[in-house]
């Protein structure tokens, strides 16, 4: 998991909440970070890490999604979800356009799903 925020509270608060036993890397260039930089953060990823959460903030999440996948329009509520698969055999391989954004959740739908 790759968090930009200083204290790794918000990447704390995801896995607590999807019950996730990860390692967390703060990485403080992620917060505020444009798309680009979030996409040079992925570059710098372990290469054995199959699959990255990015915790981050608005604009940098919806930037990041949009590069990803060539352009898609995306708007990020707060603890909004986006999956994006990446034409990538490693991060430093991730490039703009190569992605598919797979899905999108926001809390409201959420929060219905749990009834």
């Amino acid at each position: 998991m790759l968090a930009g925020d200083p204290r790794g509270r918000d990447a704390d608060h995801a896995a607590d909440a999807g019950a996730w036993r990860v390692s967390v890397d703060v990485v403080p260039e992620l917060y505020g970070a444009s798309a680009g930089d979030v996409l040079a953060c992925l570059a710098r990823a372990d290469a054995g890490a199959g699959t990255l959460l990015v915790v981050g903030h608005e604009p940098s999440c919806s930037g990041a999604v949009s590069a990803l996948a060539g352009g898609a329009a995306v708007r990020f509520p707060t603890a909004a979800l986006a999956c994006v698969c990446v034409d990538a055999a490693r991060w430093d391989e991730v490039r703009p356009g190569r992605g598919a954004l797979l899905w999108f959740v926001t809390p409201r739908l959420l929060a219905r799903l749990d009834g």
